[in-house]
């Protein structure tokens, strides 16, 4: 190796270079400063001739600063750079050193236009046990150490032992799948391409075959709701039945509360919801990569499993409806028939369901702010029986109504619903998907992602 300075190098041809013209290697590069004749001045007199043999010749030259660096060398190695610790730390952040990059060759499908993304739809074979995992906080964090990524790159393995876990889990005949909510995708605030490379950097990564489910927006494939899962199972499984009992889902959004000092309260349960919906064993990340003991994990107070509908609809249940005769105002222009009933309880609490049970069954006329504008008009329909299925959730808004029946002489009623705010938002999500009203608030299980302490997220 020639280095820059006032040093001598000692060079020597081995092999010797051969003596014909034709073949001959090149010769020195000089500076136009650095002639031939200085050359061989510095060389001495006589130093070399033609006669003698040049594979015994040993040239001691000393390096004039002004000389260039040879243009090539016959027979000498390159020697390769060490690497550098630095790019040795980033490799050992995101990899573990015998884990190597597995080539993802699946595809994506869309089902429902793009409401649910698929990677690797028909992957084979089939089995009865499955390891599925939320992605995000659960198999990768970020790199930056942000709660949300800054781009698509932007992400590291969570814990050294993952890949490890589901190179042993696939040994063992379950097949890894991600079951992932991304509803920025539908929001536009994330495009689909970029979330798909993401996981297939990921998935790259870990060295192990893997289906990736995608919710794209709030439809019924968005965890905790089973859909996702229940398409898996019909479509791409290969058509064996999976025991859920043998198998386990992993997820980060557990219901756990804050811990002082230590962690702050998870953003929701809604991956603890989506196991239970499944019947299917649910871990966290560090039961499950780092074997630490359960945590205490909270629910919703709105739990849909006990809810049933064998109970009376009105409390009490010799609630008459039309209101008894008694309760009407004795006036020769009011039909003893008429009557206000004000509507009082949360959007999917069964107002509209009710209203129109009424409307149907006992000749009541429907009134809400929605279809008429305002309070006033609501309150000023004739017909004898309205009803006004609003919210009404304070006095002031009531009281108009109320102020109103009074001033005509009608008797007013208000039903106000037992349902809360989480059941409410279930029954939301339950939306037309059932015909059986809102009692049925059983079917499909936990609906949303209820936060820890009775605030949601949607």
């Amino acid at each position: 190796m020639v280095l820059a300075g006032s040093h001598k190098y000692r060079i020597e041809f081995d092999p010797p270079p051969p003596t014909s013209t034709e073949d001959k290697p090149p010769d020195f590069n000089l500076e136009p400063s650095c002639d031939s004749d200085k050359l061989k001045s510095s060389l001495g007199e006589g130093s070399i001739s033609e006669e003698d043999s040049i594979s015994k010749v040993l040239v001691e030259v000393k390096r004039d600063p002004t000389l260039s660096i040879l243009k090539s060398m016959p027979k000498v190695k390159a020697v390769e750079p060490k690497a550098t610790t630095t790019r040795k730390r980033e490799t050992s952040a995101n990899e573990d050193s015998s884990t190597k990059k597995l080539k993802t060759e699946g595809f994506w499908k869309s089902v429902e236009s793009g409401d649910l993304l698929i990677y690797n739809a028909n992957l084979s074979p089939g089995s009865q046990k499955v390891a599925a995992y939320d992605m995000d906080g659960t198999l990768i964090t970020t790199q930056s150490g942000r709660v949300f990524a800054t781009d698509y790159n932007d992400w590291k393995i969570i814990f050294s032992e993952v890949p490890g876990k589901l190179k042993s889990l696939h040994q063992d005949g379950f097949k890894i799948l991600f079951f992932t909510n991304q509803a920025g995708i539908g929001t536009g605030k994330q495009t689909a391409a970029g979330i798909q490379g993401k996981i297939e950097s990921i998935i790259g990564r870990l060295g192990v075959p893997v289906q990736a489910f995608v919710a794209t927006n709030s439809s019924k494939y968005r965890k905790p709701l089973p859909y996702m899962w229940n398409y898996f199972e019909e479509h791409c499984n290969s058509g064996v039945s999976v025991e859920r009992t043998e198998s386990v889902y992993v997820g980060d959004a557990a219901g756990r509360p804050e811990v002082p000092k230590t962690r702050k309260k998870d953003h929701s349960c809604a991956d603890r919801l989506f196991a239970l919906n499944l019947g299917v064993p649910f871990e966290t990340p560090e039961q499950h990569f780092l074997g630490r003991k359960p945590e205490t994990m909270l629910l919703p107070s709105f739990d849909p499993r006990v809810v049933t509908a064998d109970g009376p609809l009105y409390s009490p249940a010799s609630t008459k409806v039309p209101a008894h005769a008694s309760e009407r105002k004795s006036r020769a222009d009011i039909s003893p028939l008429s009557q206000l009933v004000v509507m009082v309880g949360f959007p999917g609490s069964g107002k509209s369901l009710l209203s129109d049970e009424l409307c149907r069954s006992h000749g009541y006329v429907a009134a809400n702010r929605d279809q008429l504008g305002t309070w006033q008009r609501c309150a000023s329909l004739d017909g004898g029986r309205v009803v006004v299925d609003n919210t009404n959730p304070d006095r002031a808004s009531r009281a108009r109504y109320l102020k109103v029946a009074q001033d005509v002489g009608v008797p007013a009623r208000c039903f106000v619903f037992n349902v809360n705010k989480q059941h409410a938002m279930h029954n939301n999500r339950v939306g037309g998907s059932t015909t059986t009203g809102w009692v049925a608030a059983q079917q499909g299980g936990w609906q949303h992602n209820n936060r820890v302490g009775g605030s949601t997220t949607t």
